[in-house]
């Protein structure tokens, strides 16, 4: 083979290998933008839900699946495939997050308190890294 032939063989690979890395490349930003519109949801719904309008309401409820149905005052939904992760790991991990919290024992209880009254004085307070404006 010439090398004028290798050369544009060489040409045409290299092109084709750039192209499938720009694919590549794609499908990976549009998972990241998925993943986290995702997570964004999960982390946010809930609160969006109990103080959204009723359009709020209704687009989580068709994020979170389909085929809704309202029986006996019980609403039911069929979860959408990737909710189901984070529906299955939900029982440990809020087991996890409920051992990290304090006791609620009245000592505690009022301890807290005192600590809330505390924090509460210190962000009254001018800051002591005060900033020039620029």
């Amino acid at each position: 083979m010439s090398s004028s032939k290798r050369n544009v063989t060489n040409w045409r690979q290299r092109c084709h290998l750039k192209k499938n890395l720009r694919e590549t490349e794609d499908r990976a930003e549009r998972w990241i933008e998925v993943a986290e519109r995702a997570f964004n949801f999960a982390t946010h719904a809930r609160e969006s839900f109990l103080t959204g309008n009723l359009e709020t309401k209704k687009q989580i409820l068709m994020a979170l699946g389909s085929n809704s149905t309202i029986k006996d005052g019980k609403l039911t939904i069929h979860t959408n495939e990737w909710l189901v992760p984070i529906e299955n790991a939900y029982p440990a991990i809020e087991s996890k997050y409920k051992g990290l919290e304090p006791a609620q024992s009245p000592e505690n209880k009022e301890r807290i308190a005192q600590l809330s009254a505390i924090r509460s004085t210190w962000r009254t307070q001018q800051e002591s890294n005060l900033r020039h404006p620029a």
